[in-house]
């Protein structure tokens, strides 16, 4: 995590006991003196991080508490069958984890538990869950399917709703979206490449829009937060695919490709939008890039260890967290100025965790 001290100078301990003080709600007259308090909340609250377990029926939940640095495992939930996808909703109050029995799991985050409200069915094999950037609707890739369901989500309770699917090509494995929600982006994984929508953000259906080859087996993809660039990881040929996306249509066009480590399973970007992380699954390492700001290109600048079959990423003001599911444990790195990683703690989860998400 980077040091308060360094983000803030000049505000004092007395302002950050505010912040951590006041609710999710607070107002202030003045606009700027918003933003510092929000700002402050943020760096100085309890964050919260679970995962999605796959080898038992649970979901682990995790606090970390900023003022003494330290990460506690809370417990696990049960949940209906095992899962794959989670996700948390921007405000902190909801999680929703795609399940083995072909649906989709809400809970509500109480302080130290999850309560399950409901579940919506989906298609078969749902390997993840994406919140779209307006935090309307929510999407569902159907890997067997080949199917991406998509749902209206009900901001005042968290519920959701079937409004219909889209096709994009086979084994489709996650989503992203374009920073204004206008785009969406999906790898298949059975044919090598990457599927593009124009997202109607009235209804969240979603028109195909083209594809553009990747690598062998591309399961995971990132937009850049310029919204100019995208990458996908290919779990079959061991890198990392560039691509650049036009602003105006959201067409994708192909730029290159870096070596990554063996089987490199899911991505993870800073908040600055300098570097990026891959977590490889066969090799236990997180690749670790620098990016381009012009061009998007990536360049290697080292790796860290990341347990046993490291699967998933997840980031927020406490850090990055690395779902590690050979070792059965949730990983917290530390990240420098200069994007670098270092470990700091590694506490145990349920059986096989895939899947990890942390409120901001």
């Amino acid at each position: 995590m980077v040091p308060l001290s360094r983000v803030l100078p000049a505000i004092g301990l007395a302002a950050i006991v505010l912040a951590s003080s006041c609710s999710r709600n607070f107002t202030s007259a003045d606009s700027q003196t918003n933003a510092l308090l929000l700002m402050l909340y943020t760096f100085s609250s309890e964050k919260r991080i679970f995962t999605a377990n796959n080898l038992t029926p649970t979901v682990s939940m995790f606090r970390y508490n900023p003022a003494s640095d330290q990460l506690a495992g809370v417990g696990d939930a049960v949940v209906a069958a095992v899962s794959t996808g989670i996700t948390v909703d921007t405000t902190g109050k909801y999680l929703y984890v795609t399940l083995g029995n072909n649906s989709v799991a809400m809970f509500l985050i109480n302080h130290d538990s999850l309560t399950y409200v409901n579940a919506v069915g989906t298609d078969a094999n749902p390997s993840d869950v994406t919140i779209s950037p307006d935090g309307r609707f929510i999407y569902v890739p159907n890997r067997t399917a080949n199917t991406i369901g998509i749902y209206s989500r009900n901001p005042s309770d968290g519920s959701l709703t079937a409004t219909g699917s889209a096709a994009p090509g086979t084994g489709p494995v996650s989503i992203a979206f374009d920073p204004t929600g206008q785009f969406a982006f999906v790898p298949n994984f059975g044919t090598n490449n990457v599927s593009a929508f124009t997202v109607n953000r009235t209804t969240g259906a979603l028109t195909n829009n083209g594809t553009v080859a990747t690598g062998t087996g591309p399961n995971h993809l990132l937009v850049h937060s310029t919204g100019r660039f995208a990458y996908a990881c290919n779990n079959a040929t061991n890198n990392v695919s560039v691509m650049l996306i036009n602003s105006s249509t959201g067409t994708l066009t192909a730029n290159g490709a870096i070596a990554a480590g063996t089987t490199p399973s899911r991505m993870a970007f800073d908040y600055s939008g300098n570097t990026l992380y891959v977590a490889n699954a066969a090799s236990n390492n997180i690749s670790i890039y620098s990016i381009d700001p012009t061009t998007g290109a990536l360049t290697a600048i080292g790796s860290v260890a990341a347990g046993s079959s490291p699967r998933r990423l997840a980031l927020n003001s406490a850090g990055l967290f690395v779902s590690s599911f050979g070792s059965n444990s949730l990983l917290q790195y530390a990240i420098g100025s200069n994007g670098a990683i270092s470990q700091k703690y590694d506490a145990g989860t349920g059986s096989g965790p895939i899947g990890v998400a942390a409120t901001q």
